[in-house]
């Protein structure tokens, strides 16, 4: 409750948001969703990033919509409430708390199997037993291990929610163009990704929205080119 009017202005810059339109339609979309919010501010997030962001934040009288100045100044306010619009998507589906649940599941799997693994081997590995410091070097390789053998489901549950998320989105804005260019600059930040990293172990979920859309993206990329923005 204190994160927005306490803990954000002490690393950034906050300030409402002046364009008037775009705060109330942004307001107008939190309370079709079901999210609440009873303003919008600007963040200043350009000084310390060149990354895009939107958040709802806050509880009861602090509870608020925060945009970043790099996203507010690079897109349209039809992308604007796209972006928001998914990340109310998560909110409204409870998706942190299904993470956090999840990633405690799979923390306790990994000691789960690292205490498996020492029981069976710390004899061999001249150990006392589990428990014992001088084998701390071989726990961090097992929970190494398995955090990398892990990292499928993880990312898989990722893919889910942004896909899930995307979908609640799309049912509350009707922004085709604005949808399809968002999709166009996700697939543009996340190409080099692909050179990196193996499919199962990509997140989030770029390659998806790419593979998804990636007929309409073609077929529309000259005409989004041309079309004159809305902000």
């Amino acid at each position: 409750n204190l994160a927005p009017v306490i803990l954000v202005p002490m690393f950034y810059a906050v300030r409402p948001l002046s364009r008037e339109g775009l705060r109330h339609r942004l307001v107008a979309l939190a309370s079709r969703m079901g999210a609440g919010a009873i303003t919008a501010y600007e963040w200043g997030l350009g000084e310390k990033s060149a990354r895009a962001n939107a958040a709802l934040t806050g509880l009861g009288s602090t509870r608020r919509i925060l945009l970043s100045d790099t996203l507010l100044s690079e897109y349209t306010d039809d992308e604007i409430e796209v972006v928001l619009a998914h990340e109310l998507a998560h909110h409204v589906r409870g998706d942190i708390w299904r993470s956090i649940a999840l990633e405690g599941v799979l923390a306790f799997a990994g000691f789960y199997c690292a205490a498996q693994v020492l029981a069976w081997y710390s004899a061999s590995a001249g150990l006392q037993g589990p428990g014992d410091p001088s084998g701390t070097p071989l726990l961090l390789l097992i929970l190494g291990a398995t955090s990398i053998a892990l990292a499928p489901v993880a990312h898989a549950a990722s893919r889910r929610h942004e896909r899930l998320a995307d979908r609640l989105a799309a049912d509350h804005v009707r922004h085709e163009p604005a949808l399809l260019r968002r999709d166009a600059r996700v697939a543009e930040l996340c190409l080099d990704l692909h050179d990196a990293y193996t499919e199962p172990f990509l997140s989030p979920p770029c390659d998806l929205k790419v593979d998804r859309k990636s007929t309409r993206l073609n077929s529309s990329h000259v005409a989004l080119s041309r079309m004159p923005s809305s902000a």
